[in-house]
């Protein structure tokens, strides 16, 4: 769908009265503060433990800290191998070892690094958001994003994902300056610049993405050209600008270390072409099944509390506003359609669009399925999707009461899966965390079947 000519040439900005929506009701912003602040105590509260992957990485950035190289001795190193054939980045790293140095090294301070990233990728993701609509749907934005059960354990845990979702609103924003007016040739020109290299980051940051990165490059640039966004000139350069920037990652990728790891995830890794795409397919329809959006989510309780699936059932009602708003236009499809519903649907599009790509790497994987941290790129487009819904169902010609139950179905929801996280999740996921290996670590015990990397966390923080 092309955004058309009617605010592309003119240069104008969302706002109120150009686009016409609910107002900002101040019930949103109280939203916002207050799960603001239950995701911050939560984090004292789950998940349970400090899984041995985090202590790991942990271990990694203190030798960073205070010596220069990793906990390997490697100085400077672009990626520090871990646990289970995997590697540790210095684009976490050494943001982490700079967080150290300001707020330590506990458990629960290495944690809060993850948290205020995810906190920032919000509202990131709002102020693009803001641009495409208005404030209005900046704050709803923030408000469906902190309620999504897909980043509340993620977003506290300590590892290389939880800034992919950082990296991934940083690129929609830097999107949206480039296709959503007005903004100067300066301002075009810097932005064309950031967005490829936040992608490469992603591909630097987490193996799934490098899959997810190039579709998004692929799919933007597209739009960009379409769209007159960009010149020929400036699209070789790019390219001929990414593809240097991406050498030392391909280094990294031909080395027999990551090929291997790699070769045995894969779905192809001892199967044909033909039954390695059935899987691919197989794996992608787990990740958009209904269970796992609303009610089960991800298996592995260290990517999910396995209540309310990765979307949670807040996320019905402006699911189901879409889907209304879908069949309005459908049946009315001979009418032209108003402005703001022209840019809606674009930017529906878009997301759609970026979801996908954001599920495909790890849909490529042959383990875990339906893995949600492999695609946690994918909830910040989520939340474009409900955003755009929870406008379609506050623009819908209801009655008020309709609209009322809709945010009360949220409000409930969101709170029924707070508590099942706060009171029930941290006794089940016990053992997901090894917690009994790491009291037998704090106790001084000493512990056979531990990890002698994640052991050198306690032993130096």
């Amino acid at each position: 769908m092309r955004l058309q000519q009617w605010d592309l040439a003119s240069g104008e900005t969302p706002s109120s009265s150009r686009f016409p929506g609910f107002s900002l009701h101040p019930g949103w912003v109280v939203a916002v503060l207050v799960l603001v602040a239950a995701r911050a105590v939560f984090i004292t509260v789950a998940p349970p433990g400090f899984y041995v992957d985090e202590a790991a990485g942990a271990a990694h950035a203190i030798a960073l800290l205070h010596h220069g190289h990793d906990a390997w001795g490697t100085p400077h190193p672009l990626y520090s191998p871990s646990l289970g054939g995997g590697f540790s980045t210095a684009f976490y790293l050494y943001p982490l070892a700079a967080w150290m140095a300001a707020f330590g090294t506990s458990e629960v301070a290495i944690r809060a690094f993850s948290l205020a990233s995810t906190f920032v990728a919000i509202a990131i993701l709002g102020v693009g958001i803001r641009r495409w609509f208005g404030r209005r749907e900046a704050w709803l934005s923030a408000a469906t994003a902190l309620a999504l059960p897909w980043n509340w354990i993620q977003g506290n845990m300590a590892w290389d994902p939880a800034l992919v979702p950082l990296v991934v609103a940083s690129g929609f924003w830097a999107f949206s300056r480039i296709v959503v007016p007005p903004v100067s040739n300066c301002g075009r020109r810097a932005s064309l610049v950031l967005f490829p290299v936040l992608l490469l980051l992603l591909a630097y940051l987490y193996p799934p993405m490098r899959v997810t990165a190039p579709l998004l490059f692929l799919g933007a640039y597209v739009v960009f050209w379409h769209q007159k966004r960009i010149g020929i000139g400036e699209l070789v350069a790019t390219v001929l600008f990414c593809s240097a920037l991406a050498v030392p990652l391909l280094q990294f990728m031909l080395q027999p270390e990551a090929l291997v790891r790699a070769r045995l995830l894969s779905v192809f890794h001892g199967a044909s072409l033909a039954e390695g795409s059935r899987a691919f397919g197989a794996n992608m329809l787990r990740l958009l099944a209904p269970t796992t959006l609303f009610l089960t989510g991800d298996p592995n309780l260290r990517h999910g509390t396995g209540f309310q699936g990765l979307l949670g059932l807040a996320s019905l009602p402006p699911l189901l506003g879409l889907a209304a708003a879908a069949i309005r236009t459908f049946i009315g499809r001979r009418s032209k359609p108003q402005r703001h519903a022209v840019r809606m649907g674009f930017l529906l599009v878009v997301a759609c669009t970026g979801w996908l790509a954001s599920l495909a790497g790890a849909a490529l994987t042959n383990e875990g399925q339906p893995h949600s941290l492999r695609s946690c790129a994918a909830w910040p487009f989520a939340t474009i999707v409900l955003v755009v819904g929870w406008r379609c169902l506050l623009e819908a010609p209801l009655p008020r009461h309709v609209r009322r139950l809709a945010i009360a179905f949220f409000a409930i929801g969101t709170a029924g899966y707070a508590v099942h996280a706060a009171r029930t999740y941290p006794t089940q996921a016990m053992e997901a965390f090894d917690t009994s290996a790491r009291r037998q670590i704090l106790s001084g015990q000493p512990t056979s079947d531990y990890s002698a990397l994640a052991r050198r966390y306690y032993e130096t923080r």
